[in-house]
């Protein structure tokens, strides 16, 4: 995700390996820090990429480390948004997306990884490519569902209830 000012619309999995990680396993030859390098021109050309990664007692951010890293290391600049939950608990997950919109929110300059409905108004996702020349798709219900989004992906959920019973849950 970025802010909503930000030009650029898509990325593939090499840039977002080239700005996210310490390694580019994925092949692209150098660090990606400023916006410049992703093809942004003017204001936006010379200006820093803020980037915001995910807490590493989530498991969404090992399942990114390992998807969109390809299993290579986060970089060191990469930075958790201000009032992120640093311990794992029943509220963490809301909590460190909600700092996170907030802070995209805040910086026009911002990249961070966001689950779509704790998206404000002021963010928006990128389209994401497998590579260079693969077809981009959006982040929509629809390619999610499909997996034709690159970083989507399967969650089992197991339930331990009487099974006479149904499910009983809140939300």
């Amino acid at each position: 995700y970025v802010h909503r000012d930000n030009p650029l619309t898509k990325l593939t999995l090499t840039q977002l390996d080239a700005i996210y990680s310490a390694d580019r396993l994925r092949g692209g030859a150098n660090a990606i820090t400023k916006w410049g390098q992703l093809g942004l021109t003017g204001e936006w050309a010379d200006k820093p990429i803020t980037i915001y990664g995910i807490p590493k007692i989530f498991g969404t951010a090992e399942f990114f480390r390992i998807r969109a890293l390809d299993d290579g290391n986060w970089a060191s600049h990469v930075k958790l948004p201000p009032g992120s939950p640093t311990k794992l608990a029943v509220t963490a997950g809301e909590e460190f997306y909600e700092a996170m919109s907030k802070a995209l929110d805040a910086d026009r300059y911002a990249m961070g990884v966001l689950i779509g409905h704790y998206a404000t108004p002021n963010v928006k996702p990128l389209a994401l490519a497998e590579k260079e020349g693969a077809p981009h798709f959006a982040y929509t219900k629809e390619d999610v569902i499909a997996r034709n989004y690159p970083l989507s992906r399967v969650v089992y959920i197991f339930v331990n209830k009487d099974p006479s019973k149904p499910v009983s849950y809140t939300h």
